[in-house]
């Protein structure tokens, strides 16, 4: 199967079932299987997934019942298995992880050893620049490194004199650029091999628009942050997917990486605490608002969440231009909130089962759209999950004439 017929059945399956992961668990109130499927929300309920005394060994059989009622899951399973690669490269020594955490070092190594030798780099949102001085280490003819942020760039050009890239390796320099600028457009250097590990959103599509734009020789790219995107719904690269009658919002862009299964026990903790307040506050906005509709928050500040968490809803009524005059009852707000994290969790299960397939649609969007301009494209799993969840990556090499 090639990677236009792997488009189109994994496009028509996810078309059939997008009532099944297409919404916003937190907007409702109720569980939307009690319509749908009255049999899938009596047996969750009677399992109890999203309660404090769920039997994780009841997955299973649950699973079971929702592949019998979902039938083209196991075929997205199938059709979204990619290959998997074990290649990593060891860096000249161990100096070379100087403030870098093991986890996303390892990662670092993963990603290098899929990038072609004996090319001019450019590493894309380089950040301090760990990825491209691994990679220049092999036998780069050059590296240039972009990064948008200051700070990141003055310490990426510090390491690099540390480790000695010009003598050593290849000539280096470090650009401070705004990547989605038409200035940098121009600049863009046409005989580079572009690198990007972890490129949110839209960096990561203009990357892919600029490559085979420009013809360059070509990209290693592993997305990230699918969401971070400036218009209200993906916008399509390849003709095939831009036919597709699926329009993926911000918040369905999201759905890939509403888990992490790389976090930390204090992490999600937070990401608990977090969950649960968000729940809190949107039970209370309806009540103080008396209106029966979502209200979304923005990124919340980490200190206000080390706080209480009647400082966390005058800080939301706050952002949202909402009276809190009177007294916030913090027991009754909180015992609602328990009340529907169940319910949520409920929904959210049956949507996390589509995370790989809508993340693999993306990828193979860009994958045609890079084909139709002349590139040779592998799709493929750089490392394992437990690295990061964002571990697929996409290799685009142009075809000689």
């Amino acid at each position: 199967m090639n990677y236009h017929q792997q488009f189109q059945e994994v496009n028509r399956l996810l078309e059939q079932t997008r009532q099944w992961w297409q919404f916003a668990a937190f907007h409702d109130r109720q569980s939307r299987w009690k319509q749908i499927s009255p049999q899938l929300d009596k047996r969750l309920n009677q399992a109890r997934l999203g309660y404090e005394d769920f039997n994780r060994e009841q997955l299973s059989v649950l699973q079971q019942l929702l592949d019998e009622l979902i039938p083209q899951l196991n075929k997205l399973k199938e059709l979204t298995k990619l290959p998997k690669s074990d290649d990593y490269l060891e860096a000249p020594d161990s100096h070379w992880q100087y403030q870098i955490a093991g986890r996303k070092w390892s990662q670092i190594k993963h990603f290098a050893a899929h990038v072609p030798k004996h090319k001019n780099l450019l590493e894309w949102c380089a950040g301090k620049g760990h990825l491209g001085r691994l990679v220049a280490s092999q036998g780069a003819q050059s590296l240039i490194s972009v990064e948008w942020q200051q700070a990141l760039c003055e310490k990426n050009h510090s390491l690099n004199l540390r480790l000695d890239i010009d003598k050593n390796y290849c000539p280096s320099c470090v650009l401070e650029r705004d990547v989605l600028s038409e200035k940098w457009t121009e600049e863009y250097p046409l005989s580079h091999y572009a690198l990007a590990l972890h490129a949110c959103g839209d960096l990561h599509t203009h990357l892919v628009k600029l490559v085979a734009e420009k013809q360059t020789e070509g990209i290693c790219l592993a997305p990230c942050c699918y969401n971070l995107i400036k218009k209200e719904y993906y916008q399509p690269l390849s003709w095939q997917a831009k036919k597709s009658d699926l329009q993926l919002s911000r918040l369905d862009l999201s759905l890939p990486l509403r888990q992490l299964v790389t976090a930390g026990e204090r992490e999600q903790r937070e990401q608990k605490q977090e969950r649960l307040w968000r729940i809190a506050f949107d039970c209370w906005q309806r009540n103080k608002r008396n209106i029966d509709q979502y209200m979304p928050l923005p990124t919340i500040p980490k200190k206000i969440l080390k706080g209480s968490f009647s400082d966390f809803i005058l800080w939301a009524a706050t952002e949202k231009s909402i009276d809190v005059s009177s007294s916030v009852l913090v027991d009754e707000t909180l015992m609602q909130a328990q009340k529907r994290l169940p319910v949520i969790t409920q929904m959210e299960w049956v949507q996390f089962q589509f995370q790989r397939a809508i993340e693999v649609w993306l990828l193979l969007d860009q994958v045609l759209f890079l084909e139709a301009n002349g590139y040779m494209c592998d799709l493929f799993e750089f490392c394992e999950k437990s690295l990061t969840p964002r571990n697929l990556m996409l290799r685009a090499d142009k075809r000689s004439c």
